[in-house]
């Protein structure tokens, strides 16, 4: 995919220019604005304008995606006398994937929303929050970074916010790209966005960026898919007698556990189907419980 052709620009198009040819494709080629019988179509389509927009409006992938390739470089003139063999342009090759970890808060695992990911030369790094007291919400999307489901907002590229003109938080050779966060999501899931990695070379697509999703869990407790491991207290009487007890569990649950009597320190608990929802398997995972004894008699 060539992102010139695909918003018809020349390699010498201004920002202001990409952004004015965005917004008019984009509009043009919305699903919405298509009959059932040209909206796949328009949705092919609308990909391709969207990710050669994410392309060009990122310096510093424009940058990579503009420099000559060897056989640029080394073009040699009809005047050359040296023999040599015929050569074919080189084929369209597609741009290599990228893999990186995203890890995210466990309240944001269970309701979504949007967070970043930022590249330094291709190397994934932590995500951060930008300062508050520079950011503005974008007046356009109203600070969600979409139009519609499929669409990103065009004016502030999906991100939700606007930082002042002369505001600049990020070196040339770093690039941040906005993930859209579904809801339920657990430990090791994996958000493919397509054509998001590094850029093709001779008119192929670029690759795709995988994120892999990981949750941080408070303290005390691991999280691992959709299960939740953590442990109780109990006092040594209480054990020895067996009780009912309540735990409330990090993710806003509130459960009931049944003590058997003499249960003993580091017995395991097994809470059936109280930990995260997976949507892949389409039910919930388990809740595991160690047993701590406390010294009180």
């Amino acid at each position: 995919m060539n992102p010139y052709v695909v918003l018809g620009l020349k390699a010498e198009a201004t920002s202001k220019d990409i952004t004015a040819a965005f917004r008019r494709l984009a509009m043009l080629w919305h699903p919405d604005r298509h009959t059932d019988t040209d909206k796949a179509k328009a949705e092919v389509r609308f990909k391709e304008i969207n990710a050669a927009y994410m392309l060009l409006s990122d310096p510093s992938r424009r940058s990579v995606h503009d420099q000559p390739t060897p056989r640029q470089r080394g073009h040699r003139t009809s005047s050359d006398k040296q023999p040599h063999s015929a050569s074919r342009p080189p084929a369209p090759k597609r741009g290599i994937d990228i893999n990186v970890t995203l890890t995210i808060p466990l309240d944001m695992a269970l309701s979504g929303g949007r967070s970043q990911v930022s590249l330094q030369n291709g190397t994934s790094q932590q995500h951060r929050a930008e300062p508050a007291n520079i950011l503005q919400p974008c007046p356009q999307c109203d600070g969600s970074g979409m139009l519609s489901v499929r669409t990103l907002c065009s004016r502030c590229a999906g991100r939700g916010y606007l930082k002042p003109d002369n505001y600049s938080s990020r070196s040339p050779s770093t690039s941040e790209t906005p993930v859209f966060l579904p809801k339920n999501l657990v430990d090791g899931y994996v958000i493919k966005l397509r054509e998001m990695g590094h850029p093709g070379q001779g008119g192929g697509y670029s690759g795709d960026m995988f994120v892999k999703i990981r949750i941080s869990a408070p303290e005390g407790w691991k999280i691992k898919g959709a299960d939740i491991y953590g442990s109780i207290v109990v006092a040594r009487a209480l054990a020895w007698k067996g009780v009912e007890t309540k735990v409330h569990l990090p993710h806003g649950v509130e459960a009931r556990v049944k003590l058997q009597q003499q249960t003993p320190s580091g017995e395991i608990i097994k809470l059936a189907q109280q930990g995260l929802y997976d949507p892949e398997v389409r039910k919930r995972g388990d809740v595991y419980l160690r047993v701590k004894l406390d010294r009180l008699p």
